[in-house]
């Protein structure tokens, strides 16, 4: 039988401590909270002993100022020798820089079994994670037993008043918390391994050194509840599945990738910059063609009006059908056609029998020829990017056209009894056109070239291995339209 002089022990800075009071990949956010009801301290002394920082009353920013994802602002003289437990249990501690790219600090996100034994994972922080590796079990960011939000995986107020129970119904996300020390529930999961898996492929991105520029700027869905929540999760899905890719039998994540050896642009000859045109020019219309025999399009081509089958935004450039009849595969190669081939005229007009084709020839925009701008990829990476941006192209034009179906076509002329009685309530003219000019701002950057030259649903990074070599990933999520 253990005496008190066996169970506690000494920490630091006059703290109080116990032996296997914490388990192996365990969070920051559960060892600080145990810590909290052993010494009976609120957060501002907790953050004040511990990590020789004053409290953050309110954080606005994308990472919590007192965040438990990375250990950044622990780095202080005092804090990097007495806190080195919980630095251990930070999200970085794992993966490095990628921890806020991958995971957020807006909740805590558990599971309830594991929470049973006092235990919480960084790693459950991954937005790409969505069942618990141990018992397989959904994460949760609610408490379960009355469904109250959790609060931030931070050093706050909010989170360590009553550490690991509910603010609202006040009982614990888990049994082995109720407020008060129960060093033998929390003993931790008795087997982790699965959860070592995962630690050792998230240690991956850590040691290897990845350039991801446009990660940012990467919009899966303008209509997503969180699209920063969902690029976190696809990044890191892209990562887990190029990096270690999944065995066989297992499911295919829900992305298309490709990858070529690469080197940075530098500045090319005239004649290199001509055989380099020539030979993407011949790419992009061999998949134009391929498109247009695939969906039996040349005599639709042939006999639609530029100028009555497409609204032009005259600043923005954003193209849009005039009619809620125009099919979404017509108005993707519009959009498609729109970014590639350099001219002013009306979409698709080359296409047309209203204008005369003689003396036009093809030539690609610029930054569509060059892309990615920064580095020179192989022609087959760039058939890739020209094949992805119509496939996004044509998702954007099914989603615009489910979008505004039941807006019918709030632009065209019509009588003043459009607005009658007879129409039920919010139906009118005025309100299915404001309807439409606020789903036309959502989805300008996808619907106009000017704004965005080729589709934030694209997205790629720098891979470099060794000296020297670099490989460049091209990344886009599988859409369910048929291209």
């Amino acid at each position: 039988m253990r005496t008190d002089s066996q169970l506690f022990q000494k920490a630091h800075q006059g703290l109080i401590g116990a032996e296997a009071w914490s388990s192996p990949l365990e969070g920051a956010y559960t060892r600080v909270a145990k810590l909290a009801l052993l010494n009976a301290l609120d957060a501002r002394r907790l953050c004040d002993l511990l990590f020789d920082r004053r409290l953050v009353q309110a954080s606005f920013g994308k990472i919590h100022g007192r965040s438990f994802l990375s250990a950044a602002w622990t780095s202080s003289g005092r804090a990097i020798q007495s806190a080195a437990w919980a630095r251990c249990g930070f999200l970085d501690h794992y993966c490095g820089r990628w921890a806020p790219r991958i995971a957020s600090d807006h909740q805590l996100r558990l599971c309830t079994s594991c929470a049973d034994v006092g235990f919480q994972s960084p790693l459950f922080q991954i937005d790409g994670l969505q069942v618990c590796p141990i018992h397989g079990l959904p994460l949760t960011t609610a408490c379960p037993h009355c469904g109250e939000p959790t609060p931030a995986y931070a050093l706050c107020a909010e989170a360590f008043r009553t550490p690991m129970q509910c603010l609202k119904c006040g009982l614990g996300y888990g049994a082995a918390w109720t407020g008060v020390v129960m060093l033998d529930s929390w003993r931790g999961p008795p087997d982790t391994q699965p959860l070592q898996v995962l630690a050792r492929r998230v240690a991956t991105l850590a040691r290897t050194d990845i350039e991801w520029p446009t990660l940012a700027n990467w919009v899966v869905d303008p209509m997503a509840a969180d699209p920063n929540r969902q690029r976190r999760h696809l990044a890191f899905i892209a990562l887990k599945c190029i990096f270690n890719p999944p065995p066989a039998g297992e499911a295919a994540p829900a992305l298309n990738h490709s990858a070529s050896s690469c080197r940075p642009s530098r500045p090319l000859s005239l004649d290199k910059q001509r055989e380099i045109a020539v030979g993407r020019t011949s790419i992009y219309k061999a998949i134009r063609r391929h498109l247009i025999r695939r969906h039996r399009l040349r005599k639709e081509l042939w006999r639609h009006d530029p100028f009555n089958t497409f609204r032009r935004h005259r600043v923005t450039e954003a193209t849009v059908p005039q009619s809620r009849f125009c099919s979404a595969l017509l108005h993707a190669m519009a959009l498609w056609t729109s970014r590639f081939e350099g001219h002013d005229m009306p979409p698709l007009s080359l296409w047309s029998r209203h204008f005369a084709r003689r003396g036009i020839g093809l030539s690609l925009n610029k930054a569509m020829l060059q892309w990615p701008g920064d580095h020179q990829v192989a022609d087959s990476t760039w058939g890739h990017f020209v094949w992805g941006s119509f496939v996004e192209d044509l998702w954007t034009a099914q989603q615009w056209r489910r979008l505004t179906s039941s807006l019918e076509d709030p632009f065209e002329e019509r009588c003043e009894c459009d607005s009658s009685s007879s129409r039920a309530p919010g139906s009118s003219l005025e309100s299915r056109r404001a309807a439409y000019l606020q789903l036309l701002r959502t989805w300008t950057p996808r619907l106009s070239p000017r704004v965005e030259a080729w589709s934030s649903g694209l997205s790629h990074f720098i891979w470099r291995q060794g000296e020297g070599g670099e490989t460049f990933c091209f990344v886009t999520v599988k859409r369910t339209g048929d291209a």
